[in-house]
Order: structure tokens, then C-alpha cells, then sequence
């Protein structure tokens, strides 16, 4: 039997336990205004325009992101739990401990990003270790945490593309307790002292880290979870949580070369693999707490699924999880009949390595051309939507 049938029959067994039908009714951000941010729909998409201080950014945030999305995504850290360890009392007693121990992550947070946390803990009113956890507890592992998700990528160089510039499809696959799908949003933020790039990321209100993303210098990136790692150490405590750090990247690098430079100069709280890309090609950077290595493009692509590959790092007995095996072969197998990729051929091949509702986001990143295709969902897989073409130089006001 397959992982996502054994998925869907515990899915079926426990999501009842978890939420009344209520609580997974489909959502709709308000559009609206708070001080100089903005949330609106463009094409469909819900889209949050930030600016200011990082107190203010916390803000907007919070009262137009967070806030009208808190009756669920506050509760989605310990929903979580309570879904892998079915026991309330158990799930209770493990998020003390990971927030417990992501309050001293926080402590280390850069003074930016305290001061945005902290805004908008203060603006929404909300209880302060659920935003912890969100902020937190993804980086940490072998504390019944680990394998969360799973996430696919393929990046195609400028030389392999049919558009003459690179393109970086990602799926961005995780548990969605039934709700998750519904809570997608683009966050747009600009230049400023705090950052050197205007960016977008494409994650959650109350995450204040990026997951998925491109600045204004095309280059883009999506992290990815590891599983089975025999690194030395999985898990610093002390290190930068890996949202934060790819998000820093986005705010301070322009290529491919200037964030394995930022890697290098830091201490990753964890494991994982970073696909990035800029308007030349792109590369995965295969992240552990010790060392970064980079695995360069092979024919004029970059795939990465969820384990490390590289002589230095690779699992010599690493598991099938997820798919993880048989999603990377999938992704480079075949090509196109005139051997370059359109965007619609890599959309075919985000599809074809879906996993089923796990697949909460699909996107393909134009580097060259400032431009982002996406599906938020709800319908999932989300590859299996059209997606949705957003200009992001507009959005910056470029």
C-alpha cells in the first residue's frame, strides 16, 4: 500500500477528532487598509502590500491578515501535533516543550525581526506561544516534529527554457488539517533600511520567515524539508530558524553566489535543502546546522525533492518517504520534444509528482522577468488548478 493511501485512511479517521465541519469551511481574506498596508485581490489572488517599520509591517500584519484568519491558524500549531500523536494530552505536553525552547530562538531573533514579532503579537492581541510555534517548530527535529512535509522543485536554465530566461516550479506540500489550503497569501514587502530587496513570499500570516519567495533582483528560493539526515547535528538550537535565514537572503542577495555566501557566514538552526534560483540559473544548497554544499544544475536542470544528495551528505540508506526517490526521478525524467521547457511543461511536471492535499501551494518563478504563475488551492492538488500570472515588479512599484 502507498503512503497517501494509508494518508487518507488515517485522514479519515482522525480528522473528525480534530474539527467540526465548521472549522474547515472555505475562507476569504477581507480586502482592506490598515495604516499604509493593504490587502486586496488581484486576479483572484489575495495579496498583502506591506510597508513601514518593522512595527508597523507587524501590524498590518496582524489586523489584516492574521486577525480575521486567527480562529483557525492560531490553533493550527497544536492541531498539528494532535493529529500525529491523536492524544490531546500528549500533543499538550510536546508544544509546551517546543515553545519552551522556541522562546530562546526568538531571544536570538534579529532585532528586526523581534520588533515585527513583537508588533504583531501587540496589534492582534493573540496569545503569544502560538505565534512562537509558528515561528519555531518547523526547525525542529527528532522532537516528534520531524517529516512534516514533503515539497518538490525543478529549475530550468536560461539555455533549456523556451522563454529565454530560467524558470523555478516549486509545490509546496504539507498537512493541512482540513483548513490550511484556504489561508494561502502573497505578503509583499518593500525595500527599506531593513532590507536591501523588495520581496514576495508566499506562505501564511503570522510566519514571519519565507518558505517560498523572490525579490526584486530575480532571485527566487523555496526551502525543503530533509528526511533521514545523518548529519552530524540535526538540530541547533542556537542556530537562525531556516525561515528566517531564507528570508534574509531574499532581503540581502541578488545571486546564486551571494546566498551561498550568507549560508556560509551563518548557523542554520536545521536541516534542509534550499532551491534558489536567479535570472542566470540556480542550484539546491543542501543546509545542515554544520555545513552547506551546493549541487549545481546537471544538463541545465536542478531538481530536489526531500533528501540530500550530494557525496558529502546523501543517506546511503535513505528511505522512500513520501516519494521522496521516486518525485526526484520523476522530475528530471523526460523532456520536452524540442528539449526546452515552457512554463506550461513545468507546471506538467509539478503535477505529476503531486501529493495528493498535501499539495497546498504550486508556483513557477520567472527570475528574468520578475513574474510569478500560482495556485493557492483551495482545490487540491493545487497543481491541478490553472495559475495565476502576478506582475511583481508592479507590485513593488517598479
Amino acid at each position: 500500500m502507498d503512503y497517501l493511501s494509508v494518508w487518507s485512511r488515517f485522514r479519515r479517521l482522525v480528522r473528525p477528532r480534530l474539527a467540526d465541519p465548521a472549522a474547515c469551511a472555505p475562507f476569504r481574506y477581507p480586502e482592506g487598509r490598515y495604516g499604509n498596508g493593504e490587502l486586496k485581490y488581484i486576479h483572484g489572488l489575495p495579496v498583502l502590500r506591506l510597508q513601514g517599520t518593522p512595527e508597523e509591517i507587524g501590524a498590518q500584519t496582524a489586523i489584516l491578515g492574521l486577525k480575521p484568519a486567527a480562529g483557525r491558524l492560531l490553533h493550527y500549531p497544536s492541531d498539528l501535533l494532535h493529529f500525529f500523536f491523536y492524544s490531546r494530552l500528549v500533543s499538550q505536553l510536546l508544544f509546551r516543550r517546543l515553545t519552551r525552547i522556541g522562546r530562546g530562538m526568538v531571544s536570538r531573533f534579529s532585532t528586526s525581526y523581534r520588533r515585527e514579532l513583537e508588533s504583531l503579537i501587540e496589534a492582534g492581541g493573540f496569545s503569544r506561544d502560538p505565534i512562537v510555534a509558528a515561528n519555531t517548530m518547523l526547525d525542529m527535529k527528532n522532537m516528534g516534529v520531524a517529516g512534516l512535509f514533503g515539497c518538490s522543485s525543478l529549475v530550468v536554465d536560461a539555455a533549456r527554457s523556451a522563454t529565454g530566461g530560467p524558470l523555478f516550479g516549486r509545490n509546496m506540500d504539507f498537512f493541512g488539517s482540513g483548513y490550511l489550503q484556504y489561508y494561502g497569501l502573497v505578503l509583499v514587502y518593500p525595500r527599506g533600511a531593513e532590507r536591501q530587496h523588495a520581496f514576495v513570499s508566499v506562505g501564511f500570516p503570522g510566519a514571519i520567515g519565507c518558505s517560498s519567495g523572490m525579490n526584486d533582483a530575480g532571485l527566487a528560493a523555496a526551502s525543503h524539508e530533509i528526511f533521514d539526515p545523518v548529519t552530524r547535528r540535526k538540530f541547533n538550537s542556537k542556530g537562525l530558524p531556516y525561515a528566517l535565514a531564507y528570508r534574509q537572503i531574499l532581503e540581502q542577495c541578488a545571486t546564486v553566489e551571494e546566498a551561498y555566501s550568507f549560508l556560509q557566514s551563518i548557523k542554520p538552526a536545521t536541516s534542509t535543502s534550499l532551491v534558489i534560483c536567479d535570472h542566470r540559473g540556480g542550484a539546491v544548497f543542501e543546509v545542515c546546522p554544520d555545513r552547506v554544499v551546493q549541487r549545481s544544475c546537471i544538463d541545465g536542470l536542478a531538481v530536489c525533492s526531500n533528501h540530500y544528495c550530494t557525496v558529502e551528505l546523501a543517506n546511503p540508506r535513505q528511505r522512500n518517504t513520501y516519494g521522496t526517490l521516486e518525485r526526484l526521478v520523476t522530475l528530471r525524467e523526460g523532456m520536452p520534444p524540442d528539449g526546452r521547457f515552457s512554463i506550461t511543461d513545468v507546471h506538467v511536471r509539478l503535477h505529476a509528482v503531486h501529493q495528493g492535499e498535501l499539495t497546498l501551494q504550486a508556483m513557477i518563478f520567472e527570475p528574468a522577468a520578475l513574474r510569478m504563475h500560482l495556485s493557492l488551492g483551495p482545490k487540491l492538488p493545487a497543481t491541478a488548478n490553472e495559475l495565476t500570472t502576478l506582475d511583481l515588479a508592479s507590485l513593488w512599484g517598479h
